[in-house]
């Protein structure tokens, strides 16, 4: 687990605070135990090759150190964190994103855009959203 955080603290690109009280929601903030659920939710059950399982480990951490960073800077509204607990897959995390104030819906989807794009060598994010592509077909994906 320590090294999961650890690789979580790297590749979040110094955009969350890797201190465990901040992760874990001990001091009172509540965006990282909500976006954590979801995006430790949407990983279960992938299946793939191990190349394509690190590039979605190493994408998925992006994403979260996005949302918990910006989630925390544009203090979200309790029902986009609510919706956030319950997400277990990539359409339900962007259907949460889409619950936000149209200018922090811009300003997030412009930051997954931003460091997507650049971790990916320049090309698009994919699916428009930044997120995970969906696991390929017959794996055991969660429903």
């Amino acid at each position: 687990m320590s090294k999961l955080l650890s690789i979580a603290c790297v590749v979040g690109l110094g955009l969350v605070a890797c201190s465990k009280s901040k992760s874990d929601g001990a001091s009172g903030d509540p965006c990282a135990p909500a976006i954590n659920k979801a995006i430790d939710a949407m990983m279960t059950g992938r299946q793939g090759p191990p190349e394509m399982m690190e590039q979605m480990k190493t994408i998925s951490e992006k994403l979260r150190g996005i949302l918990i960073s910006s989630c925390q800077a544009d203090k979200w509204p309790a029902d986009v964190l609510g919706c956030f607990q319950t997400a277990t897959d990539q359409p339900a995390i962007k259907k949460c994103r889409e619950k936000l104030p149209p200018e922090q819906a811009q300003r997030v989807q412009a930051e997954i855009i931003k460091v997507m794009s650049g971790g990916m060598g320049g090309m698009k994010p994919p699916h428009g959203g930044g997120e995970p592509p969906p696991p390929p077909a017959g794996s055991a994906a969660p429903q």
